[in-house]
């Protein structure tokens, strides 16, 4: 609800982002995972999240993303797979990118 609520917002107050993002990720280390080890474990988790992205100059892209983790809930340590305490996760990301083809 928070995500709908700051999404309007930013909508609605002409923020000057480019693009919505609806995004679903998983989250872990490839050493976790065959072919890299013979034992597997599970310290990742998978989440839904929606946002925003401002491209402020060419080349530079900022998401700013809230959501949910999707793993079930473990009360002996209250986490969700690796990520521990509330289910709602917030990603902030920052990318430069370089051409090498135009």
């Amino acid at each position: 609800m928070r995500v709908a609520v700051a999404i309007a917002g930013a909508l609605l107050t002409g923020c000057s982002h480019t693009a919505v993002l609806l995004e679903a990720d998983h989250v872990s280390h490839a050493s976790q995972h065959a072919p890299f080890t013979r034992e597997p474990t599970d310290y990742g988790y998978e989440s839904l999240n929606a946002g925003l992205r401002w491209r402020p100059v060419q080349g530079l892209t900022v998401d700013a993303l809230e959501g949910a983790v999707l793993n079930r809930h473990y009360c002996d340590t209250n986490s969700y797979g690796a990520m521990v305490g509330p289910r709602e996760v917030f990603t902030a990301r920052v990318t430069y990118e370089i051409q090498v083809r135009p």
